[in-house]
């Protein structure tokens, strides 16, 4: 199976591609949860073409934003090149998707998270963006905004 994502990595060209893609391999990670995020923790690096990244992240969206994973994910969104829009964006949802799962750990890691700015701004304009938080919630987390 990995040689064949490898081999379809080459055609990752478009937002519409990787998170079609993902959304197809869904049930497939919830079977192999553990050995799939194996499979995905060297994509996340900076040195892989950015739908690549892309492709992680959404992954990670998709099947990973429980509490075992998070914090080995903020420790990776930390460390991202986030210059390619996509990559910014799908780390911005990302981090909106762990908030609505677990919104103590996702506060205390944006009061000291080390994102672009850009990135940092935009998950907390996806939070506010969510149905999931209420009024005086969505108040609180515009503060944490930089």
């Amino acid at each position: 199976m990995s040689d064949h994502l490898r081999k379809f990595f080459k055609l990752l060209n478009s937002w519409t591609i990787v998170d079609g893609f993902c959304t197809l391999l869904k049930p497939f990670i919830k079977k192999n949860k553990n050995k799939f995020f194996e499979f995905i923790k060297p994509l996340f690096d900076n040195a892989n073409p950015p739908f690549v990244r892309r492709f992680a992240i959404v992954c990670a969206n998709n099947c990973y934003c429980s509490f075992e994973y998070m914090n080995y994910l903020f420790s990776v969104f930390d460390k991202a090149d986030d210059s390619h829009y996509y990559v910014h964006m799908a780390i911005a949802w990302c981090i909106a998707t762990m908030y609505c799962t677990d919104k103590d750990s996702t506060i205390e890691y944006l009061k000291k998270d080390k994102l672009s700015l850009k990135t940092h701004n935009k998950a907390i304009a996806k939070i506010i963006e969510s149905r999931i938080p209420s009024a005086d919630e969505k108040r609180f987390i515009r503060t944490l905004k930089k």
